[in-house]
């Protein structure tokens, strides 16, 4: 059975994430790990009960288990733990790397997220924990930004540079979304027709067909001066569910927008979620 980590930390941004797990796990027949970090030095800013010194480690777990129960419990309705749903309260000093190795541990097919975390002034001074983790997880990771749709999981589009990594991060999305997406579109935006050959998008297009014969992945070429702002218009007029995308460790130049800052830029705008897959991870 496939198992889905979603990490909370109680914030409204996190309430979308939640129930968009928890919609994908039953979709998909999957294991849901709900899991919570406890971060030490930021803990008595929380709004749980404070537990005295000498009982700090087992009241603090205590009273966050509660928390998670009735944070789920809320936002998933009452019966969500009969439904292959597990909730996990962990401890340590650096949230991004206690996610990243819990779900190594229980070998996660997906890590889901809210786009933003609790505490605004953290996210200033840090940069986004769901930042953080995109670059880091090899895990893909699912960016779900507040008012996404929740249930609606079949209409896809990844974004491609024509790499052959690209094959490969769209078998990683495949393996989880492929049973329920009715459409897969694989699409490529140029500024400028001469930017890239038509061998180049042939050879591509052969890749993709050996890989996926028998699926409907579909291959688009768009040309237009503006890459970003006509990709976010195509999701929005093809009314996408999810966008696909490849977090590059090198910069790519893209003409003058690199791939890794588009991905960036689209996760802070668009109000689709975003699966990540680490560049790293299909190349290892």
């Amino acid at each position: 059975m496939k198992k889905i980590v979603c990490a909370t930390d109680y914030s409204k941004n996190s309430v979308s994430a939640l129930k968009y797990a928890y919609a994908l796990s039953k979709k998909i027949n999957a294991e849901l790990i709900i899991l919570n970090i406890i971060e030490y030095p930021t803990i008595w800013n929380s709004d749980v009960p404070k537990p005295t010194f000498s009982d700090f480690e087992s009241g603090a777990y205590q009273a966050y288990q509660k928390l998670l129960s009735e944070f789920c419990t809320k936002h998933l309705g009452a019966h969500f733990s009969s439904q292959n749903v597990t909730l996990e309260v962990k401890s340590g000093d650096d949230v991004e790397n206690e996610i990243l190795n819990y779900a190594n541990s229980v070998q996660a097919s997906l890590l889901v997220l809210g786009v933003n975390g609790m505490s605004a002034l953290k996210e200033l001074l840090l940069g986004s924990t769901t930042k953080t983790l995109i670059s880091k997880s090899n895990i893909p990771v699912v960016a779900v930004p507040d008012g996404s749709k929740l249930e609606a999981f079949e209409n896809l589009v990844y974004a491609t540079t024509l790499a052959d990594e690209d094959i490969m991060a769209i078998k990683k999305i495949c393996d989880v979304f492929g049973s329920i997406v009715a459409k897969l579109e694989v699409v490529h935006v140029s500024e400028k027709q001469d930017d890239v050959s038509m061998s180049k998008i042939e050879a591509f297009r052969t890749k993709l067909n050996s890989q996926f014969p028998t699926s409907n992945i579909e291959l688009k070429i768009i040309y237009d001066d503006d890459v970003f702002e006509t990709l976010k218009n195509y999701l929005k007029e093809q009314d996408v569910n999810i966008l696909g995308m490849l977090e590059r460790e090198k910069r790519v130049v893209w003409k003058n927008l690199f791939h890794r800052d588009l991905v960036k830029r689209l996760e802070d705008s668009a109000n689709i979620p975003l699966i990540s897959i680490n560049q790293e991870s299909v190349l290892s």
